[in-house]
């Protein structure tokens, strides 16, 4: 069994071998990439788990309004870099729009970009963010992790006296 784990990786070796069986994890949409058939049906030697269906973007955005209830608009923070931004933006702007949520969707693939959001967040007020695409090996995610524990950890402190 071959394992892939990114995109890459799944297309090498379903480019690589028919009959060994691939299992992979794709934020992209496999049928679209060409590792299946179909999602129902995938046919071949490969299967896997698509993380980005559009049925999540209503569970998801109300997981997040339901952890952090202040109301206002949420920040949605995507790497332009990523292929599947675009399905994630649609996915989240069709959730958001559905219960009347105000939605506020921000570029960050590098650390520049992650310190634009985080600004322009903070000038806007912004309390609720939501990420994607920003994978742990991209320095922009990385930036933003830190600037993320950094806020959380300042939200912990008591006041001073």
């Amino acid at each position: 069994v071959l394992v892939a784990t990114d995109r890459p990786s799944a297309l090498a070796a379903k480019a690589a071998t028919a009959t060994i069986p691939i299992v992979f994890t794709s934020g992209e949409d496999p049928v679209r990439l060409g590792l299946v058939a179909s999602i129902n049906r995938p046919g071949g030697n490969a299967t896997g788990v698509f993380l980005l269906v559009p049925e999540l973007g209503p569970k998801r955005l109300g997981l997040l309004r339901e952890a952090l209830p202040k109301s206002g608009v949420i920040a949605f923070v995507v790497n332009p870099n990523t292929a599947s931004t675009p399905f994630q933006i649609k996915e989240i702007q069709t959730a958001a729009e559905s219960v009347g949520q105000p939605l506020l969707v921000l570029y960050a693939g590098t650390e520049k970009e992650v310190d634009a959001a985080f600004a322009m967040m903070a000038q806007r007020q912004i309390a609720q963010t939501r990420h994607a695409g920003l994978a742990p090996r991209n320095p922009g995610a990385v930036r933003m992790a830190r600037i993320r524990h950094r806020r959380r950890t300042d939200e912990l402190q008591p006041e001073p006296d």
